[in-house]
Order: C-alpha cells, then structure tokens, then sequence
C-alpha cells in the first residue's frame, strides 16, 4: 500500500488512484457513501413528513426547497470538511500556545 506522497514546502498531500483502491481506501470509499445515502433518504423522509403537514398546493415547492437546502448544506460541510484536511497547522490550543499565532484557550 502506498503512502501518500508529501512534496512541496507547504506538505500538501498528492493522492494516487492507489490510495483509493487499497483496501483501506475503498473501505473508507464504502463507508462514505453509505453514509451519504443514510443521510440522503433521511432527508427525503424528514422533508416528506414535514411537507405533508401543509396545504397541497405548497408540498411541492416545500419538497424542492427543502431537499435543495439539503444539498447545499451538505455541499458547504463537505467544502469546509476539506479546509479542514489542507489545514498544516494549528488554530488554536487547549492548554498553552506554543506559538504567537495561535489562539489559546
């Protein structure tokens, strides 16, 4: 299996096609989309129960807006979950700071 490959002075990590047909690569692959499509269909259901609660002619823009809300907000998790990844160092420390930059709680 191989290792990501660190280059750059800035340590960013460059991933293969490797790295997502390993065996730990395609577990995690697995276990993602699983997710995904858990908390797709709990949307859809979620929005459905909500949605039939009001009157008929507004349960389809309730629907449309509702499952677009949805998938936005995934989106913006997903971008921020990968801000998150590229992040080198730290942001803040529980106990001391270490370095000036850093805020300290």
């Amino acid at each position: 299996m191989a290792e990501p490959v660190i280059k750059g002075s800035d340590k960013e990590r460059e991933f293969t096609m490797h790295t997502f047909v390993s065996p730990y690569g395609a577990l995690a692959l697995m276990t993602l989309t699983f997710l995904e499509i858990v908390l797709a269909v709990d949307n859809v259901i979620f929005i459905s129960i909500l949605s039939s609660k009001l009157p008929g002619s507004q349960q389809g823009q309730a629907r449309r807006m509702g499952l677009l809300f949805a998938m936005v907000t995934s989106i913006l998790l997903l971008l921020f979950l990968i801000w998150i990844i590229k992040l080198t160092a730290p942001l803040f420390y529980i106990s001391s700071a270490p370095s000036p930059d850093a805020i300290s709680f």
